[in-house]
Protein backbone atom coordinates (compact mmCIF):
# COMPACT_ATOMS: atom_id res chain seq x y z
CA UNK A 1 0.00 0.00 0.00
CA UNK A 2 1.30 3.04 -1.35
CA UNK A 3 1.44 6.46 1.24
CA UNK A 4 -0.97 7.95 -0.68
CA UNK A 5 -3.08 4.71 0.55
CA UNK A 6 -2.01 5.42 4.24
CA UNK A 7 -2.96 9.01 4.43
CA UNK A 8 -6.20 10.30 4.12
CA UNK A 9 -6.56 13.54 2.41
CA UNK A 10 -7.75 16.29 3.20
CA UNK A 11 -11.44 18.10 2.32
CA UNK A 12 -9.44 20.42 0.01
CA UNK A 13 -8.28 18.67 -3.07
CA UNK A 14 -6.17 20.17 -6.13
CA UNK A 15 -6.77 18.45 -9.41
CA UNK A 16 -3.94 18.48 -11.56
CA UNK A 17 -4.72 17.60 -15.58
CA UNK A 18 -1.36 16.79 -16.99
CA UNK A 19 -2.41 15.39 -20.40
CA UNK A 20 1.02 15.73 -22.11
CA UNK A 21 3.27 14.13 -19.50
CA UNK A 22 4.31 11.04 -20.44
CA UNK A 23 8.08 10.88 -19.27
CA UNK A 24 10.62 13.52 -18.21
CA UNK A 25 10.81 15.57 -21.93
CA UNK A 26 9.74 19.31 -21.92
CA UNK A 27 8.90 20.57 -18.41
CA UNK A 28 5.76 18.75 -18.09
CA UNK A 29 7.06 16.43 -15.10
CA UNK A 30 8.61 19.48 -13.34
CA UNK A 31 5.63 21.53 -13.29
CA UNK A 32 3.27 18.78 -12.51
CA UNK A 33 5.45 17.11 -10.03
CA UNK A 34 6.18 20.92 -7.96
CA UNK A 35 2.94 21.47 -8.14
CA UNK A 36 1.87 18.76 -6.65
CA UNK A 37 4.22 18.78 -3.98
CA UNK A 38 3.12 22.31 -3.04
CA UNK A 39 -0.09 21.59 -2.95
CA UNK A 40 0.64 18.60 -0.21
CA UNK A 41 2.87 21.57 1.65
CA UNK A 42 -0.28 24.06 1.84
CA UNK A 43 -2.73 21.57 2.96
CA UNK A 44 -4.48 20.09 -0.03
CA UNK A 45 -4.75 16.50 -1.45
CA UNK A 46 -3.24 16.59 -5.06
CA UNK A 47 -4.44 14.24 -7.86
CA UNK A 48 -2.61 14.05 -10.97
CA UNK A 49 -3.76 12.79 -14.34
CA UNK A 50 -1.27 11.79 -16.99
CA UNK A 51 -1.18 10.30 -20.19
CA UNK A 52 -1.73 6.61 -20.71
CA UNK A 53 1.72 6.17 -21.45
CA UNK A 54 3.42 7.75 -18.55
CA UNK A 55 5.19 5.47 -16.85
CA UNK A 56 3.85 5.34 -13.16
CA UNK A 57 7.02 4.34 -11.60
CA UNK A 58 8.96 8.48 -12.35
CA UNK A 59 6.08 9.70 -10.15
CA UNK A 60 6.54 10.13 -6.21
CA UNK A 61 5.15 7.44 -4.28
CA UNK A 62 3.14 9.85 -2.20
CA UNK A 63 0.94 11.24 -4.92
CA UNK A 64 -2.43 9.33 -6.21
CA UNK A 65 -2.15 9.41 -10.08
CA UNK A 66 -4.34 8.33 -13.05
CA UNK A 67 -3.17 7.90 -15.91
CA UNK A 68 -6.26 8.26 -18.27
CA UNK A 69 -5.77 10.69 -21.48
CA UNK A 70 -5.55 9.53 -25.03
CA UNK A 71 -4.31 12.84 -26.22
CA UNK A 72 -4.10 11.86 -30.11
CA UNK A 73 -7.04 9.33 -30.25
CA UNK A 74 -4.73 6.85 -31.93
CA UNK A 75 -6.30 3.83 -33.91
CA UNK A 76 -4.21 1.30 -30.77
CA UNK A 77 -4.57 3.39 -27.87
CA UNK A 78 -8.53 3.18 -27.45
CA UNK A 79 -9.64 4.50 -24.44
CA UNK A 80 -12.34 2.21 -22.34
CA UNK A 81 -15.81 2.80 -22.57
CA UNK A 82 -17.58 6.11 -21.79
CA UNK A 83 -18.61 6.10 -17.94
CA UNK A 84 -21.04 8.83 -18.07
CA UNK A 85 -23.11 6.59 -20.81
CA UNK A 86 -25.80 6.40 -17.96
CA UNK A 87 -25.15 9.73 -15.95
CA UNK A 88 -28.68 11.18 -17.19
CA UNK A 89 -31.71 9.34 -16.31
CA UNK A 90 -34.73 9.58 -18.50
CA UNK A 91 -35.80 8.62 -21.35
CA UNK A 92 -33.22 8.93 -24.55
CA UNK A 93 -34.27 10.95 -26.79
CA UNK A 94 -34.61 8.75 -30.10
CA UNK A 95 -36.45 6.59 -27.91
CA UNK A 96 -38.82 9.41 -27.14
CA UNK A 97 -39.19 10.07 -30.94
CA UNK A 98 -39.84 6.79 -32.02
CA UNK A 99 -42.74 6.52 -29.40
CA UNK A 100 -44.33 9.96 -30.71
CA UNK A 101 -44.31 7.90 -34.49
CA UNK A 102 -46.34 5.16 -32.99
CA UNK A 103 -48.60 7.18 -30.86
CA UNK A 104 -49.72 8.97 -34.08
CA UNK A 105 -49.86 5.96 -36.33
CA UNK A 106 -51.65 4.36 -33.85
CA UNK A 107 -54.36 7.11 -33.23
CA UNK A 108 -54.84 7.50 -37.19
CA UNK A 109 -55.46 3.86 -37.78
CA UNK A 110 -58.19 3.32 -34.78
CA UNK A 111 -59.70 6.90 -36.36
CA UNK A 112 -60.08 4.67 -39.50
CA UNK A 113 -61.07 1.84 -38.04
CA UNK A 114 -63.74 3.92 -35.58
CA UNK A 115 -65.29 5.42 -38.25
CA UNK A 116 -66.21 1.95 -39.68
CA UNK A 117 -68.08 0.64 -36.81
CA UNK A 118 -69.75 3.46 -35.76
CA UNK A 119 -72.30 5.37 -37.67
CA UNK A 120 -71.14 8.89 -38.88
CA UNK A 121 -72.68 11.23 -36.19
CA UNK A 122 -71.74 8.85 -33.13
CA UNK A 123 -68.43 9.16 -35.22
CA UNK A 124 -68.15 12.84 -35.66
CA UNK A 125 -69.29 13.26 -31.91
CA UNK A 126 -66.79 11.41 -30.38
CA UNK A 127 -64.06 13.08 -32.14
CA UNK A 128 -65.63 16.57 -31.47
CA UNK A 129 -65.49 15.59 -27.89
CA UNK A 130 -61.81 14.08 -27.90
CA UNK A 131 -60.49 17.42 -29.93
CA UNK A 132 -62.17 19.51 -26.95
CA UNK A 133 -60.80 16.95 -24.48
CA UNK A 134 -56.84 17.61 -26.06
CA UNK A 135 -54.95 20.89 -24.94
CA UNK A 136 -54.93 22.95 -27.44
CA UNK A 137 -50.94 22.80 -27.89
CA UNK A 138 -51.76 18.92 -29.39
CA UNK A 139 -54.14 19.97 -32.11
CA UNK A 140 -51.67 20.61 -34.81
CA UNK A 141 -53.29 18.87 -37.08
CA UNK A 142 -56.03 20.28 -36.50
CA UNK A 143 -54.76 23.75 -36.98
CA UNK A 144 -53.06 23.93 -40.58
CA UNK A 145 -49.67 23.33 -38.70
CA UNK A 146 -48.39 19.84 -39.08
CA UNK A 147 -47.55 20.00 -42.86
CA UNK A 148 -45.42 23.06 -41.10
CA UNK A 149 -43.92 21.09 -38.58
CA UNK A 150 -43.20 18.19 -41.33
CA UNK A 151 -41.69 20.08 -43.84
CA UNK A 152 -39.19 21.84 -40.68
CA UNK A 153 -38.58 18.11 -39.77
CA UNK A 154 -37.63 17.39 -42.77
CA UNK A 155 -35.36 20.38 -43.04
CA UNK A 156 -33.67 19.69 -40.03
CA UNK A 157 -33.00 15.75 -40.96
CA UNK A 158 -31.46 17.01 -43.89
CA UNK A 159 -29.48 19.68 -42.24
CA UNK A 160 -28.59 16.51 -40.14
CA UNK A 161 -27.68 14.17 -42.42
CA UNK A 162 -24.99 17.55 -43.84
CA UNK A 163 -23.35 17.37 -40.63
CA UNK A 164 -23.13 13.50 -40.20
CA UNK A 165 -21.26 13.57 -43.21
CA UNK A 166 -18.74 16.44 -42.74
CA UNK A 167 -18.27 14.39 -39.23
CA UNK A 168 -18.08 11.29 -40.84
CA UNK A 169 -13.40 11.16 -40.84
CA UNK A 170 -13.97 12.11 -37.19
CA UNK A 171 -14.75 8.61 -35.40
CA UNK A 172 -15.57 10.86 -31.79
CA UNK A 173 -17.36 13.35 -33.53
CA UNK A 174 -19.56 10.51 -35.39
CA UNK A 175 -19.83 8.63 -32.04
CA UNK A 176 -21.37 11.91 -30.55
CA UNK A 177 -23.75 12.96 -33.30
CA UNK A 178 -25.49 9.25 -33.03
CA UNK A 179 -26.66 9.83 -29.28
CA UNK A 180 -28.92 12.09 -28.02
CA UNK A 181 -26.03 13.84 -24.92
CA UNK A 182 -25.42 17.24 -26.79
CA UNK A 183 -26.23 16.75 -29.60
CA UNK A 184 -26.99 20.73 -30.59
CA UNK A 185 -23.41 21.83 -29.08
CA UNK A 186 -21.48 18.95 -30.99
CA UNK A 187 -23.25 19.94 -34.27
CA UNK A 188 -22.34 23.36 -33.82
CA UNK A 189 -18.61 22.60 -32.82
CA UNK A 190 -18.95 20.77 -36.67
CA UNK A 191 -20.68 23.80 -38.24
CA UNK A 192 -18.11 25.75 -37.12
CA UNK A 193 -14.34 23.94 -37.16
CA UNK A 194 -15.29 21.27 -39.77
CA UNK A 195 -15.94 23.57 -43.25
CA UNK A 196 -12.60 25.55 -42.77
CA UNK A 197 -10.35 22.41 -42.45
CA UNK A 198 -10.21 22.20 -38.21
CA UNK A 199 -11.62 18.80 -37.85
CA UNK A 200 -8.61 17.41 -36.16
CA UNK A 201 -9.51 20.29 -33.58
CA UNK A 202 -12.66 18.78 -32.98
CA UNK A 203 -11.17 15.78 -32.23
CA UNK A 204 -9.06 16.56 -30.29
CA UNK A 205 -11.22 18.51 -27.92
CA UNK A 206 -13.90 15.76 -27.73
CA UNK A 207 -11.58 13.55 -26.96
CA UNK A 208 -10.58 15.58 -24.11
CA UNK A 209 -13.94 15.90 -22.86
CA UNK A 210 -14.17 12.06 -22.77
CA UNK A 211 -11.19 11.48 -21.33
CA UNK A 212 -11.86 14.40 -18.73
CA UNK A 213 -15.18 12.61 -17.48
CA UNK A 214 -13.37 9.89 -16.90
CA UNK A 215 -10.26 11.30 -15.20
CA UNK A 216 -13.19 13.30 -12.40
CA UNK A 217 -15.49 9.68 -12.21
CA UNK A 218 -11.95 8.28 -10.70
CA UNK A 219 -11.22 11.14 -8.58
CA UNK A 220 -14.82 11.66 -7.44
CA UNK A 221 -14.70 14.99 -8.19
CA UNK A 222 -16.69 17.28 -6.78
CA UNK A 223 -17.86 21.16 -6.14
CA UNK A 224 -14.94 22.80 -3.77
CA UNK A 225 -12.28 21.11 -5.54
CA UNK A 226 -10.26 22.79 -7.65
CA UNK A 227 -8.77 21.76 -11.13
CA UNK A 228 -5.96 22.61 -13.14
CA UNK A 229 -4.92 21.93 -16.40
CA UNK A 230 -1.38 22.54 -17.34
CA UNK A 231 -0.45 23.69 -20.80
CA UNK A 232 -3.62 23.68 -22.00
CA UNK A 233 -5.34 24.82 -25.57
CA UNK A 234 -8.08 26.56 -26.54
CA UNK A 235 -9.77 23.51 -27.08
CA UNK A 236 -9.63 22.78 -24.03
CA UNK A 237 -11.24 25.82 -22.53
CA UNK A 238 -14.34 24.96 -25.00
CA UNK A 239 -14.28 20.74 -23.56
CA UNK A 240 -14.06 21.94 -19.54
CA UNK A 241 -17.64 23.96 -20.74
CA UNK A 242 -18.81 20.42 -22.56
CA UNK A 243 -18.26 18.90 -18.98
CA UNK A 244 -19.38 21.01 -16.80
CA UNK A 245 -22.97 20.45 -18.84
CA UNK A 246 -22.70 17.19 -17.95
CA UNK A 247 -21.59 17.34 -13.82
CA UNK A 248 -23.86 20.10 -13.54
CA UNK A 249 -22.71 22.96 -12.74
CA UNK A 250 -23.99 22.56 -9.18
CA UNK A 251 -21.36 19.42 -9.02
CA UNK A 252 -18.62 20.62 -11.00
CA UNK A 253 -15.14 21.49 -9.83
CA UNK A 254 -13.61 25.31 -10.32
CA UNK A 255 -11.22 24.78 -13.39
CA UNK A 256 -8.36 26.65 -13.90
CA UNK A 257 -7.06 26.19 -17.39
CA UNK A 258 -3.00 27.74 -17.99
CA UNK A 259 -2.81 28.40 -21.48
CA UNK A 260 1.13 28.38 -22.48
CA UNK A 261 0.75 28.40 -26.83
CA UNK A 262 1.91 31.36 -28.85
CA UNK A 263 -1.10 33.30 -30.13
CA UNK A 264 0.80 34.99 -32.47
CA UNK A 265 4.07 33.88 -34.46
CA UNK A 266 5.13 37.83 -36.46
CA UNK A 267 3.41 41.04 -36.31
CA UNK A 268 0.36 40.40 -33.80
CA UNK A 269 -1.37 43.41 -36.06
CA UNK A 270 -0.73 42.09 -39.15
CA UNK A 271 -2.21 38.18 -37.94
CA UNK A 272 -4.29 40.09 -36.98
CA UNK A 273 -5.62 41.93 -40.26
CA UNK A 274 -5.06 38.47 -42.33
CA UNK A 275 -4.54 35.93 -39.34
CA UNK A 276 -3.05 32.96 -40.74
CA UNK A 277 -4.97 29.25 -39.83
CA UNK A 278 -3.45 29.01 -36.40
CA UNK A 279 -4.95 32.05 -35.34
CA UNK A 280 -8.40 31.66 -36.83
CA UNK A 281 -8.51 27.80 -35.46
CA UNK A 282 -7.71 29.71 -31.86
CA UNK A 283 -10.69 32.04 -32.63
CA UNK A 284 -12.86 29.94 -33.46
CA UNK A 285 -12.61 27.94 -30.41
CA UNK A 286 -12.95 30.49 -28.17
CA UNK A 287 -16.10 31.86 -29.66
CA UNK A 288 -17.08 27.98 -29.27
CA UNK A 289 -16.05 28.47 -25.28
CA UNK A 290 -17.74 32.25 -24.99
CA UNK A 291 -20.89 30.40 -26.19
CA UNK A 292 -21.54 27.69 -24.00
CA UNK A 293 -20.33 29.65 -21.14
CA UNK A 294 -22.73 29.19 -18.47
CA UNK A 295 -21.63 30.42 -14.79
CA UNK A 296 -17.72 30.82 -13.51
CA UNK A 297 -17.00 27.60 -13.36
CA UNK A 298 -14.14 28.12 -15.62
CA UNK A 299 -10.90 30.57 -15.42
CA UNK A 300 -8.41 31.02 -17.91
CA UNK A 301 -4.78 31.68 -17.61
CA UNK A 302 -1.83 32.44 -18.95
CA UNK A 303 2.26 32.93 -17.53
CA UNK A 304 2.87 36.02 -18.86
CA UNK A 305 0.85 39.49 -19.39
CA UNK A 306 1.60 39.83 -22.88
CA UNK A 307 0.44 36.38 -23.81
CA UNK A 308 -2.87 37.32 -21.50
CA UNK A 309 -3.13 40.57 -23.88
CA UNK A 310 -3.00 38.28 -27.04
CA UNK A 311 -6.16 35.77 -26.18
CA UNK A 312 -7.82 38.83 -24.59
CA UNK A 313 -7.89 40.71 -28.24
CA UNK A 314 -9.13 37.40 -29.57
CA UNK A 315 -11.48 36.17 -27.15
CA UNK A 316 -13.04 39.29 -25.04
CA UNK A 317 -12.48 37.00 -22.79
CA UNK A 318 -10.85 38.07 -19.17
CA UNK A 319 -7.50 35.72 -18.64
CA UNK A 320 -4.99 35.99 -15.78
CA UNK A 321 -1.51 35.56 -14.62
CA UNK A 322 0.08 32.86 -13.01
CA UNK A 323 3.44 32.60 -11.73
CA UNK A 324 6.01 30.12 -12.99
CA UNK A 325 6.37 27.03 -10.84
CA UNK A 326 10.15 25.14 -10.17
CA UNK A 327 11.67 23.49 -7.29
CA UNK A 328 14.38 26.21 -6.78
CA UNK A 329 15.59 24.03 -3.72
CA UNK A 330 16.83 21.79 -6.47
CA UNK A 331 19.55 25.08 -7.64
CA UNK A 332 22.64 25.16 -6.57
CA UNK A 333 25.44 27.34 -7.95
CA UNK A 334 28.53 24.90 -8.39
CA UNK A 335 31.96 26.26 -6.89
CA UNK A 336 34.03 27.77 -9.55
CA UNK A 337 37.21 29.06 -9.13
CA UNK A 338 37.82 32.82 -10.11
CA UNK A 339 40.32 31.94 -13.10
CA UNK A 340 38.16 28.96 -14.45
CA UNK A 341 36.01 29.06 -18.33
CA UNK A 342 32.86 30.75 -18.21
CA UNK A 343 30.54 27.87 -18.50
CA UNK A 344 27.85 28.62 -21.35
CA UNK A 345 25.01 26.49 -20.90
CA UNK A 346 22.09 25.52 -22.87
CA UNK A 347 19.37 23.60 -21.60
CA UNK A 348 15.87 21.93 -22.50
CA UNK A 349 15.24 20.10 -25.86
CA UNK A 350 16.32 21.07 -28.90
CA UNK A 351 14.71 22.16 -31.88
CA UNK A 352 15.11 24.69 -34.38
CA UNK A 353 12.37 27.22 -32.96
CA UNK A 354 14.60 27.28 -30.11
CA UNK A 355 17.85 28.44 -31.99
CA UNK A 356 20.01 25.29 -31.38
CA UNK A 357 21.42 25.66 -34.91
CA UNK A 358 23.01 28.41 -34.06
CA UNK A 359 24.80 27.44 -31.06
CA UNK A 360 27.42 25.48 -33.61
CA UNK A 361 27.71 28.50 -35.66
CA UNK A 362 28.48 30.27 -32.30
CA UNK A 363 31.14 27.67 -30.92
CA UNK A 364 33.12 28.73 -34.44
CA UNK A 365 32.66 31.97 -33.67
CA UNK A 366 34.42 32.20 -30.32
CA UNK A 367 36.67 29.69 -30.76
CA UNK A 368 40.22 31.01 -31.37
CA UNK A 369 39.72 33.53 -28.59
CA UNK A 370 37.47 32.55 -26.33
CA UNK A 371 37.21 28.08 -26.25
CA UNK A 372 41.08 27.53 -27.60
CA UNK A 373 42.61 29.84 -24.58
CA UNK A 374 40.29 28.25 -21.93
CA UNK A 375 38.45 31.60 -21.79
CA UNK A 376 35.14 29.58 -21.97
CA UNK A 377 33.62 26.16 -22.78
CA UNK A 378 29.82 25.00 -23.56
CA UNK A 379 27.70 23.00 -21.39
CA UNK A 380 25.27 21.53 -23.73
CA UNK A 381 21.87 19.65 -23.57
CA UNK A 382 21.48 17.67 -27.10
CA UNK A 383 18.22 15.28 -27.25
CA UNK A 384 16.11 15.85 -30.23
CA UNK A 385 12.83 13.68 -29.65
CA UNK A 386 11.56 15.08 -33.01
CA UNK A 387 14.19 14.84 -35.53
CA UNK A 388 12.30 14.79 -38.33
CA UNK A 389 11.03 18.54 -37.49
CA UNK A 390 14.06 19.83 -36.38
CA UNK A 391 16.29 19.05 -39.35
CA UNK A 392 18.77 22.15 -38.71
CA UNK A 393 19.04 21.06 -35.46
CA UNK A 394 20.40 17.63 -36.52
CA UNK A 395 23.11 19.10 -38.44
CA UNK A 396 24.07 21.73 -35.58
CA UNK A 397 24.84 18.60 -33.49
CA UNK A 398 26.93 16.71 -35.83
CA UNK A 399 29.09 19.62 -36.12
CA UNK A 400 29.27 20.06 -32.32
CA UNK A 401 30.29 16.46 -31.74
CA UNK A 402 33.60 17.66 -33.67
CA UNK A 403 35.01 19.91 -31.03
CA UNK A 404 36.92 18.29 -27.85
CA UNK A 405 35.08 17.88 -24.36
CA UNK A 406 37.27 20.62 -22.90
CA UNK A 407 35.52 23.16 -25.26
CA UNK A 408 32.37 21.77 -25.85
CA UNK A 409 30.42 19.22 -23.25
CA UNK A 410 27.14 17.21 -24.61
CA UNK A 411 24.98 15.86 -22.48
CA UNK A 412 21.49 13.82 -22.68
CA UNK A 413 22.38 13.53 -26.54
CA UNK A 414 20.66 10.26 -26.15
CA UNK A 415 17.23 10.03 -23.99
CA UNK A 416 15.83 13.01 -21.66
CA UNK A 417 17.06 13.22 -18.11
CA UNK A 418 15.62 13.02 -14.61
CA UNK A 419 14.53 16.03 -12.84
CA UNK A 420 17.25 15.33 -10.70
CA UNK A 421 20.16 14.92 -13.55
CA UNK A 422 18.52 17.86 -15.31
CA UNK A 423 19.17 20.56 -11.89
CA UNK A 424 22.51 19.08 -11.26
CA UNK A 425 23.82 19.58 -14.66
CA UNK A 426 21.77 23.48 -15.00
CA UNK A 427 23.38 24.29 -11.74
CA UNK A 428 27.27 23.93 -13.54
CA UNK A 429 26.04 26.77 -16.17
CA UNK A 430 27.60 30.21 -14.74
CA UNK A 431 25.53 31.81 -18.56
CA UNK A 432 22.79 30.48 -20.30
CA UNK A 433 21.66 30.64 -23.52
CA UNK A 434 18.33 31.39 -25.04
CA UNK A 435 18.57 31.95 -29.13
CA UNK A 436 14.89 31.48 -29.28
CA UNK A 437 13.30 33.30 -32.22
CA UNK A 438 11.86 36.40 -31.92
CA UNK A 439 8.94 36.18 -33.14
CA UNK A 440 7.84 32.67 -31.66
CA UNK A 441 8.59 33.42 -28.12
CA UNK A 442 7.83 37.25 -27.85
CA UNK A 443 4.87 36.62 -25.24
CA UNK A 444 5.72 33.34 -24.14
CA UNK A 445 7.73 32.47 -21.00
CA UNK A 446 11.00 30.21 -20.70
CA UNK A 447 10.92 27.70 -17.95
CA UNK A 448 14.90 27.89 -18.49
CA UNK A 449 14.97 31.42 -18.17
CA UNK A 450 13.01 31.16 -14.57
CA UNK A 451 15.60 28.41 -13.98
CA UNK A 452 18.02 30.64 -14.24
CA UNK A 453 17.63 33.87 -12.84
CA UNK A 454 16.53 31.28 -9.47
CA UNK A 455 19.89 30.09 -9.78
CA UNK A 456 21.48 33.53 -10.08
CA UNK A 457 23.26 33.14 -13.76
CA UNK A 458 23.19 36.22 -16.09
CA UNK A 459 21.25 35.18 -18.85
CA UNK A 460 21.18 36.30 -22.88
CA UNK A 461 18.39 36.64 -24.49
CA UNK A 462 15.91 37.94 -27.38
CA UNK A 463 15.11 41.16 -27.84
CA UNK A 464 11.59 42.54 -27.74
CA UNK A 465 10.32 39.78 -25.79
CA UNK A 466 8.96 38.74 -22.45
CA UNK A 467 12.10 37.07 -21.58
CA UNK A 468 13.97 40.53 -22.51
CA UNK A 469 11.68 42.21 -20.36
CA UNK A 470 12.39 40.46 -17.17
CA UNK A 471 16.18 41.05 -16.94
CA UNK A 472 16.75 44.05 -15.32
CA UNK A 473 20.10 46.51 -16.40
CA UNK A 474 23.43 44.43 -15.75
CA UNK A 475 21.87 41.03 -14.81
CA UNK A 476 22.08 39.70 -19.51
CA UNK A 477 22.37 40.84 -23.02
CA UNK A 478 20.29 40.46 -25.54
CA UNK A 479 20.16 40.30 -29.55
CA UNK A 480 18.28 40.51 -32.96
CA UNK A 481 20.19 38.48 -34.98
CA UNK A 482 22.96 36.51 -35.26
CA UNK A 483 26.04 38.41 -35.15
CA UNK A 484 24.32 40.62 -32.10
CA UNK A 485 23.45 36.89 -30.49
CA UNK A 486 27.53 36.69 -31.00
CA UNK A 487 28.26 40.03 -29.67
CA UNK A 488 25.78 39.79 -26.84
CA UNK A 489 27.68 36.57 -25.63
CA UNK A 490 30.91 38.19 -26.06
CA UNK A 491 30.27 41.50 -23.85
CA UNK A 492 28.61 38.60 -20.80
CA UNK A 493 31.66 36.32 -20.49
CA UNK A 494 33.94 39.81 -20.88
CA UNK A 495 32.22 41.30 -18.03
CA UNK A 496 30.99 37.77 -16.42
CA UNK A 497 31.82 39.12 -12.83
CA UNK A 498 29.65 42.38 -12.84
CA UNK A 499 26.90 40.55 -14.83
CA UNK A 500 27.14 37.64 -12.42
CA UNK A 501 26.36 40.12 -8.80
CA UNK A 502 23.96 41.96 -10.43
CA UNK A 503 21.62 37.79 -11.17
CA UNK A 504 23.05 37.22 -7.94
CA UNK A 505 20.96 40.27 -6.15
CA UNK A 506 17.74 39.54 -8.50
CA UNK A 507 17.73 36.16 -7.22
CA UNK A 508 15.42 36.55 -3.94
CA UNK A 509 12.93 38.08 -5.55
CA UNK A 510 12.50 36.33 -8.29
CA UNK A 511 12.23 32.79 -6.08
CA UNK A 512 9.31 34.42 -3.75
CA UNK A 513 7.92 35.63 -7.38
CA UNK A 514 8.06 32.22 -8.97
CA UNK A 515 7.13 29.12 -6.80
CA UNK A 516 4.78 26.17 -7.26
CA UNK A 517 3.74 27.71 -3.64
CA UNK A 518 2.88 31.05 -5.38
CA UNK A 519 0.92 29.38 -7.96
CA UNK A 520 -1.33 27.13 -5.71
CA UNK A 521 -2.13 29.94 -3.98
CA UNK A 522 -3.01 31.58 -6.41
CA UNK A 523 -5.05 29.61 -7.60
CA UNK A 524 -6.93 28.38 -4.04
CA UNK A 525 -7.49 31.97 -2.81
CA UNK A 526 -11.09 31.48 -2.06
CA UNK A 527 -12.01 29.03 0.56
CA UNK A 528 -13.00 25.63 -0.53
CA UNK A 529 -16.77 24.07 0.10
CA UNK A 530 -15.75 21.76 3.92
CA UNK A 531 -16.54 18.42 2.72
CA UNK A 532 -15.22 15.30 3.62
CA UNK A 533 -13.56 13.23 0.69
CA UNK A 534 -12.63 9.68 0.69
CA UNK A 535 -9.63 7.95 -1.09
CA UNK A 536 -10.77 6.63 -4.63
CA UNK A 537 -10.71 3.09 -5.72
CA UNK A 538 -7.69 3.70 -7.67
CA UNK A 539 -5.31 5.32 -4.97
CA UNK A 540 -6.64 2.70 -2.96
Amino acid sequence: MTDAAQERPSHRRLLIVSHNLRGYLGHYFETSVSVADAARRLGWHPVLATHVHCPQEILPEWLEKHPVFYTECADDCRPPDDPFAAARPGLPLRAFRKATQTYWKLARAADRSLYHFFPPLFHDAGRLLAYCGVPRWAHLRHQGELHSAWRQRQQRRGALAEVVAQAEPWPEASRRLRGPRQATKVIQAVRTLVPPGFGSELEQMLCFERDLLRFLTLAQARRGDHLLVLSAHPRDAAAAQLAIEILGPENAPTFHLEILNALFESDPAAELSTPPSYVRVKRLLMSLYGDWMAGDRVKLYTDSEMLSKDYESISGQPFGVLPIPFRAELLTPAPRPPSAAVRLGYFGEARDEKGFPWLSELAEALRDEYLAPGRARFVIQANISLPQYNPQSVAALERLRRFPPSEVQLFAAGSALSAVEYYRMFSQADVVLLPYLNGRYRACTSGVLAEALALGSPVVAPAGTWMAEQLPPGVGETFTDFNSFVSAVKRVIDGFESHRRAAEALRPMWRRRHSPDALVAALTAAPAAPTAYPLSAAAA
